[in-house]
């Protein structure tokens, strides 16, 4: 008998047809997972069947009974019923952001942000890129779970409260009824899981949204396809890896004092918040193909993944009008200000690092040991303690320096004496591209012309001349301000002592915080 004949049998109607088999079938399915799988295997076997084989029965019918006691219930989630009326996007936004800051503490453009986040909700399809909300704090009682479950989880199309997720849930729920998926409490769960990260990572991007899995088919196993596409809001303490937080629009958040005051949400909330979701469905219906037509002015010096995830945000903020498309822009020009350069892996921070080293020795070359040893000396960074507590060394500077093709030489110095070192020309291209693009580490514009250091002489043997060219004009922060701590939209995040580094920091770790990485 195979196993569809087997399935046919147990699900029948028919009180004759496979009754016994059925019956024993039904008993298994209300038994709890615990009982189930103790006696699954002798089960099966009686049976004549594979332990896989009578799994996929046992889930039929619990499917088609709702689910045994104990077993949770099928995700039933509907978009929002479209309100009555016709419904003009720009007073519908102004209600939506009052209506936010009413309840929850947000930074300057915040609200705004969130509005716009939630109408990107109702119109998913429109877009090719779709950016996470990441809600941080630097600790607990400041409002993200309110802002993510209180106000989000009423008011985006279609939300799914979760936490502690797994990855085969994500992208299994997704393919079943493509959700808002509301993350909580991701620091809890989302650390050092490669697996999970690699799945919302994959759903930024529609083309990428997909993951492949083997599952049971019959007797055997064949490759499936299962969608990633969704919108998704992340709240969690800390950061997230870095690969995730460039995929998002970060909200920070913090702890309100007494004489700011909010309102609770309760009932008359919860129904105001409905209302806007209706709303918003109203306003967004037929507008997909409208909107994923539109081309948005990008500010300048907005490139590549950052102008990705805020595109949708402007176009939403553009069909809506009035003061939108220029409030929404100067969220983003506020959101790129206060970003601090920490939020750049250990390797940009380096970088920075040497640049302002050798702006204080005022020389175009230094030996390996002065770099590692003014490295070690400031107190603010990772490097006094690098690895087990101790000071980063020639080798580990070396290897944070590899991935960006700049290796140790022998450098003559005016004494005539010889070291292991480096050139400043050696970093120019670096820096240029990472640490301050569209500038040298003398300061000097990179874009399309010759590059020369200022202290570069006949005799040193190095390149005169050397052209760098970055790829376009951006605007992010300075060096000398690599670890203030306003790194989310506008909002300082004041931060403890020493919490943003390891102590026991592997010197070969890709990792960039490892004690606060989400």
């Amino acid at each position: 008998m195979t196993v569809e004949d087997f399935v046919k049998r147990v699900m029948t109607d028919d009180p004759v047809t496979g009754d016994d088999l059925r019956a024993k079938v039904v008993y298994l399915a209300a038994l709890d997972m615990a009982d189930y799988l103790v006696c699954k295997k002798a089960e099966a076997k009686e049976l004549g069947i594979s332990a896989a084989d009578l799994d996929r029965a046992v889930r039929d019918v619990r499917a088609k009974n709702g689910g045994p006691r104990g077993q949770g219930r099928p995700v039933d989630i509907s978009p929002p019923e479209p309100w009555g009326e016709p419904v003009d996007g720009e007073p519908l936004a102004n209600e939506m952001r009052d209506t936010i800051s009413r309840y929850v503490l947000l930074p300057d453009g915040g609200a705004e942000v969130v509005t716009l986040w939630i109408l990107h909700t109702h119109v998913f399809g429109a877009w090719r890129v779709s950016p996470r909300l990441f809600i941080t704090s630097p600790e607990k009682g400041c409002g993200k779970s309110t802002l993510l479950n209180g106000v989000l989880g009423k008011m985006v199309c279609k939300p799914l409260r979760a936490a502690n997720l797994t990855a085969p849930v994500i992208f299994r729920v997704i393919e079943d009824v493509q959700p808002c998926l509301l993350i909580d409490e991701a620091d809890s769960f989302l650390r050092d899981n490669d697996d999970m990260r690699g799945i919302l990572n994959s759903s930024h991007n529609r083309d990428d949204a997909h993951v492949l899995r083997l599952v049971p088919v019959g007797d055997d196993y064949e490759a499936r396809e299962f969608s990633t596409w969704a919108p998704m809001a992340i709240a969690g303490i800390g950061r997230i890896a870095d690969t995730l937080e460039d995929r998002s629009i970060k909200i920070s958040m913090c702890r309100r004092l007494p004489a700011e005051r909010l309102a609770d949400i309760g009932d008359p909330a919860e129904k105001a918040f409905a209302i806007l979701a209706r709303k918003a469905a109203r306003w967004s219906a037929g507008m997909e193909g409208v909107l994923a037509s539109n081309r948005p002015e990008i500010p300048h010096g907005v490139i590549n993944r950052l102008a990705d995830n805020w595109r949708p945000l402007l176009v939403v903020a553009d069909a809506i009008g009035g003061e939108w498309p220029e409030d929404a822009r100067a969220a983003l020009r506020r959101s790129m200000d206060a970003r601090e350069d920490g939020s750049d892996s250990v390797r940009v921070l380096v970088l920075a690092d040497i640049e302002n080293i050798y702006k204080i020795h005022r020389t175009d070359r230094l030996s390996s040991e002065q770099i590692v040893s003014d490295l070690g000396d400031m107190e603010d960074r990772p490097w006094p303690e690098w690895r087990n507590g101790k000071p980063i060394t020639k080798a580990a500077l070396a290897r944070l320096l590899k991935p960006f093709f700049i290796f140790p030489r022998t450098v003559k110095f005016d004494s005539g004496t010889t070291a292991k070192g480096y050139h400043l020309h050696q970093f120019n291209e670096a820096i240029s591209r990472y640490v301050d693009p569209g500038k040298d580490a003398n300061g000097g514009d990179t874009h399309t012309q010759t590059v020369t250091p200022s202290l570069i002489n006949d005799n040193n043997g190095l390149q005169h001349n050397q052209t760098v060219t970055a790829e376009n004009e951006v605007t992010v922060s300075k060096s000398g301000n690599t670890l203030k701590n306003n790194d989310c939209d506008g909002v300082a995040v004041c931060k403890g002592e020493g919490s943003q580094y390891s102590s026991n920091h592997p010197e070969n770790d890709n990792s960039d915080w490892p004690e606060t990485k989400i």
